[in-house]
């Protein structure tokens, strides 16, 4: 059986299976925890307060919504602390994307400023053979060079 967790609270867990759920119905969802945690899941108890068919013809899944109910103290507290690393993951998550839209556009302002000071080059030695050929019509002399 295919379960995806949707969202998770405190009181509610919603998640995409492959097989209708019956309303009213009690079920266990195991929770996989992160990687080099001393546990690898937790198990959540939930009444099913909703199923409704999700997903395309050729792929037959449904959206559950389950009421969180019983759980033991333990279950509690890590179930706390999963909702705290998830919050903390999906903040740092935004915080490396912000990064990389960072270096992006300082590498495309340095990209930018190369391609300025080019130009200002160019414009600055078009400068100077102009000032030379202004002083050589003034003086009346022709330098070889």
């Amino acid at each position: 059986m295919m379960t995806e967790l949707i969202t998770l609270t405190e009181e509610m867990m919603t998640f995409r299976t492959d097989r209708p759920e019956t309303i009213g119905a009690t079920i266990d969802v195991e929770i996989p925890l992160p990687a080099r945690m001393p546990m690898q899941s937790f198990v959540l108890s939930g009444i099913i307060t909703g199923c409704k068919p999700a997903g395309t013809n050729k792929e037959k899944t449904y959206l559950v919504e389950a009421r969180i109910k019983g759980k033991s103290s333990m279950n509690h507290k890590i179930l706390i602390a999963y909702l705290d690393f998830l919050k903390r993951d999906k903040m740092l998550h935004e915080a490396r994307k912000d990064f990389d839209r960072l270096q992006q556009a300082l590498t495309e302002l340095k990209i930018r400023f190369t391609q300025l000071a080019a130009a200002v080059e160019l414009l600055h030695n078009n400068a100077m053979g102009t000032l030379e050929i202004i002083k050589r019509e003034r003086s009346g002399k022709t330098t070889l060079h």
